[in-house]
């Protein structure tokens, strides 16, 4: 059957692997199940994130635990879980204090302290101001995650051309100039990688390949190339980060630690990096640390404000340890959007 439906014996991008519990979450007879879940996430990444999703296996692995599954992105293993399909999970108000009884563990998708709790149980931890999740939900919700983190990886050239093919009909102008007059292929889809990287929605394609186009005669620079989509996507970019008041909170650079790493900046193979003395570089980790962990505790989501000249090596340097704090630059703030700085980085 295996080599039925595969002939090519090729590893497919995303595939799920359960324990045997886990194994009546995909009864098909059952509305809520499985297969339905990851439909609909599929559709939900192609709506907020602009890409294609090709289909999701699940097979069951004797070999994990019964509760267990893990999540391959092609054919490596990323993450895994375990659930309890009987019981729910309750997540941590805040205050860290479990008054009810239940097995203490972490949300997968999101590291919130939680515990899983039984049924009698529920209605107290809901009185406690626990957020109560079912099962399955917790399991999609961390595979919708997977995919949103690994988005880039599973973006190759056939899904780029598909994301093409879906829109030449309403504006085949701008993609037979871009494609392969201006760029290549691969090089368009090298820059959708470096947004998605970063979190940056591909849904506005047009606006992305026009900016291709007007900068791609001029430059073949994946970095620079990017660097000018993603100020043709200004509004999309900032739109994610507002707070509630319509404001950008940001933490900014010290002008000291800008000119230092502007001065130091060498092109490498895998992007633009700052070249600094490990001290420097522990100073700035831990300085990000502080202003990271103060913002959170806020409510806040760290956002930090660079210059232009820096911004990319800036990333470039922290993403490995922080790979969920933005970076955007000034350029990329529209003018109507008003600007509050909450924290500093500094490098003392």
């Amino acid at each position: 059957d295996e080599i039925e439906n595969n002939p090519s014996f090729q590893i497919e991008p995303i595939s799920v692997e359960i324990g045997y519990g886990l194994i009546p979450l995909v009864d098909e007879g059952k509305e809520d199940n499985l297969i339905n879940h990851i439909t609909a996430i599929r559709r939900q990444c192609a709506s907020e994130l602009g890409i294609i999703v090709n289909p999701i296996r699940i097979r069951d692995n004797l070999q994990l635990g019964p509760n267990d599954y893990i999540i391959k992105i092609k054919g490596n293993r990323v993450a895994n879980g375990l659930i309890y399909i009987n019981k729910y999970l309750a997540l941590d108000p805040g205050n860290n204090d479990f008054k009810v009884e239940g097995i203490r563990t972490t949300e997968p998708a999101f590291g919130i302290d939680a515990i899983w709790i039984d049924d009698e149980n529920k209605e107290k931890a809901e009185i406690n101001g626990y957020t109560i999740v079912e099962p399955i939900t917790v399991f999609v919700t961390h595979l919708k995650e997977v995919i949103k983190d690994n988005s880039y990886d599973l973006l190759g050239r056939q899904e780029v051309k598909q994301l093409l093919d879906g829109i030449k009909d309403k504006y085949n102008v701008v993609v037979e100039e871009l494609i392969p007059d201006i760029l290549t292929l691969g090089e368009v889809q090298k820059v959708l990688q470096k947004l998605l990287k970063e979190k940056v929605p591909i849904t506005d394609l047009v606006t992305i390949l026009e900016a291709l186009a007007d900068n791609g005669t001029m430059t073949k620079d994946i970095e620079v190339l990017t660097e000018q989509v993603r100020f043709a996507l200004k509004r999309t970019i900032v739109m994610d980060h507002l707070n509630s008041e319509g404001k950008l909170d940001v933490i900014t650079i010290h002008p000291d630690l800008e000119e230092l790493i502007g001065n130091n900046i060498q092109k490498t193979m895998s992007g633009s990096i700052p070249v600094l003395k490990p001290n420097a570089i522990t100073k700035i980790f831990d300085s990000l640390n502080k202003v990271g962990n103060e913002s959170l505790i806020k409510g806040m989501e760290p956002i930090i404000l660079a210059s232009p000249r820096i911004r990319v090596a800036f990333r470039n340097l922290i993403s490995f340890n922080f790979p969920n704090m933005a970076v955007l630059s000034i350029n990329e703030i529209p003018n109507d959007i008003e600007i509050e700085a909450v924290g500093l980085v500094e490098n003392i």
